[in-house]
């Protein structure tokens, strides 16, 4: 009974994930394993600053990490490789990954959101595919193992 509760939550409650690459560097590591739950994402909305797992829109069936910045019915504008929410700045000194020069925005709908990894000068994010479908994110990240920090539980 305990084996079929441990395979229950391993496979539908839980996503268990080694991270490949720097775009959540310097917090998640390379080879750093995540742990994200299922659970309260479907019960509940996403919020600015979870960091979740998400079908990769460029590579349907890859899954990857990304902090959400922006919600539904938030603006985003990308100028002169500064971002802002709202009119706040959040970013700056990024590089605009879409190669365009100049100015974009983008105002979120509903159950749409806005991704961007902690280190966007190495990764693919929102700034190049646009905001995100709520049924794009399968998970939330709730803590991180390290082979040099050890745990680390997530905020948010």
């Amino acid at each position: 009974m305990i084996r079929k509760i441990y395979f229950f939550i391993r496979k539908f409650l839980s996503v268990e994930m080694t991270v490949e690459g720097y775009s959540m560097w310097p917090g998640i590591k390379p080879d750093d394993v995540i742990y994200a739950e299922r659970f309260n994402i479907l019960s509940k909305q996403p919020v600015v600053g979870n960091v979740v797992v998400v079908i990769e829109p460029t590579d349907i069936g890859t899954r990857a990490i990304k902090r959400i910045i922006a919600g539904p019915r938030d603006t985003i504008c990308l100028v002169n490789n500064e971002i802002s929410v709202n009119g706040h700045r959040v970013s700056d000194d990024i590089a605009d990954i879409s190669g365009d020069v100049g100015r974009k925005s983008w105002l979120l709908a509903d159950r749409e959101y806005f991704l961007m990894s902690d280190n966007p000068n190495l990764s693919t994010d929102s700034r190049k595919y646009g905001p995100i479908s709520r049924d794009s994110i399968v998970a939330r990240v709730w803590m991180v193992r390290s082979s040099v920090d050890g745990f680390k539980m997530m905020d948010s």
